[in-house]
């Protein structure tokens, strides 16, 4: 009886390890799925995105931003999409250089994209404070004329990150601060304008 209740014991947790096994394989397997499919659905829809802008259907025009609530896989997926999509739709004109024409985009308001500022500067943006718990938080920059930039920052010591901004890239810069995806907390934004001084700006985590 003793030997039979061992072996029954033996087979149950014998099932078991294989019943883990096989829902870590399938995680996995569907994790990598949807970030394989995460970047090509963000491909998909910055290309139909630069299509759109370029007619101006949403009221503005050039905006490379990536929309909010989405994952890092994702947005890089929009970038590579918005950028072919807008040289398709200009004819293979660079992207670089183009200017959103209204003040009301969809995706979060670039307010003005006027140009004139022909020298490169300095942005560091300071982050003050974080969610208690967060070891790093995220910076994205993007300026009137379509420069993207991103950096995952260390909060020990206080975080803080330096941009170097090409020039030509006109006289107002985006800046958002967030943990994470930025989907729990959100993004704090705010926009900077810029003379092709050095800037230093302070902005909180949320």
């Amino acid at each position: 009886m003793i030997e039979v209740n061992a072996n029954i014991t033996t087979l149950s947790f014998l099932i078991t390890i294989l019943l883990l096994s096989a829902g870590s394989i399938a995680s996995e397997a569907l994790a990598f799925k949807l970030t394989a499919s995460s970047f090509e659905d963000g491909v998909t829809r910055g290309m139909n995105d630069a299509a759109c802008d370029s007619n101006q259907c949403h009221g503005h025009g050039y905006d490379p931003s990536c929309p909010s609530g989405y994952t890092r896989t994702f947005c890089r997926g929009y970038a590579k999409g918005y950028s072919e999509g807008w040289d398709q739709q200009s004819g293979g004109e660079s992207s670089r250089g183009q200017t959103d024409s209204g003040s009301n985009s969809d995706r979060g308001d670039r307010g003005s994209t006027s140009g004139g500022i022909e020298s490169g500067y300095r942005l560091t943006v300071n982050v003050p404070s974080h969610p208690f718990g967060e070891s790093s938080v995220n910076i994205a920059i993007t300026t009137a004329n379509g420069y993207n930039q991103f950096a995952n920052v260390g909060t020990a010591g206080g975080a803080s990150h330096t941009f170097d901004i090409p020039p030509n890239e006109g006289n107002l810069v985006k800046v958002c601060v967030y943990t994470g995806f930025g989907i729990v907390r959100g993004q704090n934004c705010h926009n900077y304008m810029a003379d092709g001084s050095d800037i230093e700006v302070s902005l909180p985590a949320p």
